[in-house]
């Protein structure tokens, strides 16, 4: 007698129990694959695409026209217009224009003009693409590729340096062409637009966007690189701060770079250096120009350096500091209307309360003991430091009543992972995901470890994340890794606390590798997750339907299935899929018995001529499975064969196809003897 089994799909991957213990509907594989909070089901993941300011490539829609009476050549790319529209030529095939980016209205019998010149008539309305339209497909891509083309790298070359995102722009720094100076760009509607270029080279930037003031006015945000002086954006303007370390200074006579002793005439009195530091300076006007020295004297404000290495020109304003840029913050934060500078060798520098350019009477410097790898406002009005072994907590309200206490000695947090959620803190340390979550106790935090599902992929991770980043919408932590490799770790069902048995782990594979990342909001207030590339792009993430133009390849492997009875032989007659999807899809796949066996050829992949009713399989090479859509459907299977247990691979790739869900599989056996 012929039974039934459905199981859920949901849970992530479980890379640590035995194969008879995984239970069904995790992953074994789970690539380019995601849970996503409020969602049953696996779902392939979003693409992501190049960002300049221009129109996203993504939101591509196409109209076709009809031209008749042409009195002059149409090219592609011209604007054309009639008195109550306009559109971009993308084609022309024949007499019919296939248009983009199109305004207002255009309608049969209007004249169609480019540059004020009448050049055809329209025989018909500019009417959009629909998915029954001939050629949608291959015209719907064609135009997303024609966006595509209009939107450019960061100018400069090397690495994208650093993002940012404030109102609704993108701030990118990068080094320029020669890799003497660096710039900031930001985004247009035209493409990226100079707003500074008088960073100097290297920086890795770190901002967070703040308001002292209470008005929206005062809204700016603020940087720090490692390599440069802390500053401030508005938005349109930068300004570097003056001085804040001892060993930090500025030089007002005129210098030009050579080898030898050079005399700086320095503004600022008593600075911290003592003969042989080493130190370099730089025309802040000009940051081609540097040198490179050890103190040789330093009295009152003469200042004598012996020179070694030097570039560029004569300058008559020179900003000083330590050669190891020990001097210079990595990280910045805002916490109780200061602005917080995190500094090598475990120092914290907040400003003035209220006033995040200067340092003097209200701020103060802060010693941790360790380096600092990050920076969180958690919940209880706590501002988290971590380091790389351990973890400390400020509270108070400013240098009057600043509380400063070890929360851990055995915990840390490895660089660039620790981000805050809903009050809450995630990160990596050495054993694994960790969450700081809130107790019932005012300030207090408890740690607890989340991974031990994915424990050797997170173990893999932990030395090589580049970074990491909460993804609100989706309640999603995202590490990101070498190579364009990543693991996101969703909460996927709620919990007042973490757990982990509600966190499911999948990974994914872009086509590029990261640089730089940074989170903010877009125009309409949604979140807005942005991420540089080591070959100069800025990527708009959870975007579009491929990695930027390529295929999105995704795969999940589903263990092994014994249905209650491990040792009891069963024959498999169909399965159905539980599929979400909004336009038809392609898919791969095979099914094999008995943790593959050698009694069974898992070579075997089955080609699926699929129906909304349902398939039918059969032995064959690579196939193209085409479960159609949209909306729910649930694809039958005909199966064949016997085993004691049954496993499943399904893989799809596709550059064009929006993110569809996997629910469910519905499994119909009937049992046979036990397996001796």
């Amino acid at each position: 007698m012929s039974q039934m089994d459905y199981t859920p799909l949901a849970g992530g991957l479980d890379l640590a129990a035995s194969p008879m213990q995984i239970a069904a509907g995790r992953c074994l594989t789970a690539e380019n694959i995601e849970q996503v909070y409020g969602l049953s089901g696996y779902r392939r993941v979003d693409g992501y695409e190049r960002f300049d300011g221009r129109l996203l490539a993504s939101t591509a829609r196409y109209y076709i026209a009809t031209a008749c009476n042409m009195t002059a050549p149409l090219s592609v790319g011209d604007i054309a217009t009639t008195p109550s529209g306009s559109a971009e030529i993308m084609a022309i095939e024949g007499d019919v224009l296939v248009l983009v980016n199109v305004s207002g209205s255009l309608t049969a019998g209007q004249t169609l003009s480019v540059l004020a010149e009448a050049r055809a008539t329209l025989a018909t309305d500019a009417a959009a693409g629909t998915f029954d339209s001939p050629d949608y497909r291959a015209r719907r891509r064609a135009a997303v590729a024609y966006l595509r083309a209009k939107i450019g790298k960061v100018p400069g070359s090397g690495p994208v340096r650093g993002v940012a995102v404030f109102n609704a722009q993108v701030f990118a720094l990068r080094d320029n062409a020669e890799g003497t100076a660096a710039a900031l760009y930001r985004s247009s509607l035209t493409g990226w637009q100079l707003v500074c270029d008088l960073f100097r080279p290297g920086g890795s930037l770190q901002a967070v966007v703040a308001n002292f003031i209470g008005a929206t006015a005062g809204r700016a945000w603020y940087g720090c690189d490692g390599v440069n002086p802390p500053f401030k954006c508005d938005g349109s303007t930068v300004t570097f701060m003056a001085p804040i370390m001892g060993s930090e200074a500025t030089a007002s006579n005129a210098v030009t770079p050579a080898a030898g002793d050079l005399t700086f005439t320095v503004v600022e009195t008593s600075r911290s250096w003592a003969v042989g530091d080493e130190l370099e300076a730089w025309a802040p006007a000009a940051p081609a120009s540097w040198l490179k020295g050890k103190v040789k004297s330093y009295s009152g404000t003469t200042l004598v350096l012996t020179v070694a290495e030097f570039a560029g020109a004569a300058s008559s304003a020179w900003r000083i500091a330590r050669a190891d840029r020990s001097d210079r913050p990595r990280r910045v934060a805002e916490f109780k209307n200061h602005l917080f500078l995190a500094y090598p060798n475990g120092q914290l520098q907040h400003s003035n309360l209220g006033d995040p350019m200067r340092y003097t009477t209200t701020a103060g410097l802060l010693g941790v003991s360790d380096e600092i790898t990050g920076m969180a406002s958690l919940k209880g009005d706590v501002f988290a430091v971590f380091c790389r072994g351990r973890i400390v907590f400020l509270t108070g309200a400013s240098k009057a009543d600043w509380q400063l206490a070890t929360h851990s000695q055995d915990i840390g947090a490895r660089t660039n992972s620790a981000v805050e959620t809903a009050g809450n803190a995630l990160f990596l340390d050495s054993r694994g995901l960790t969450s700081l979550a809130a107790t019932q106790s005012f300030g207090g935090f408890s740690a607890a470890l989340l991974s031990h599902a994915a424990q050797p992929l997170i173990d893999a991770a932990t030395t090589s994340a580049i970074a990491a980043r909460a993804v609100k919408r989706k309640n999603q932590y995202r590490i990101y890794l070498p190579g364009g490799m990543g693991i996101t770790a969703a909460v996927w069902r709620p919990a007042p606390v973490i757990e982990p048995n509600s966190v499911a782990f999948t990974t994914f594979r872009y086509e590029h590798q990261f640089s730089a990342f940074a989170n903010g909001d877009d125009a309409d207030g949604d979140e807005f997750n942005v991420f540089g590339t080591t070959d100069g792009w800025v990527m708009l993430e959870d975007s579009g339907t491929s990695f930027d133009g390529a295929p999105i390849a995704a795969r999940i492997a589903l263990p092994f299935h014994y249905l209650k009875r491990p040792a009891q032989k069963k024959r498999f007659h169909r399965m159905a899929l539980e599929l979400n999807a909004a336009e038809p899809i392609e898919l791969l796949a095979r099914h094999t018995f008995d943790y593959d066996g050698l009694r069974y050829d898992p070579s075997i992949v089955y080609r699926v001529d699929a129906q909304r009713h349902g398939a039918a399989w059969g032995a064959a090479e690579f196939g193209n499975a085409i479960w159609t859509g949209p909306g729910e459907d649930s694809p039958v299977v005909h199966l064949d064969g016997v085993g004691t247990s049954i496993g499943a691979l399904i893989w799809h790739e596709s550059d064009d196809t929006p993110a569809f869900t996997l629910s469910g599989i519905s499994l119909y056996y009937s049992l046979r003897g036990e397996q001796r």
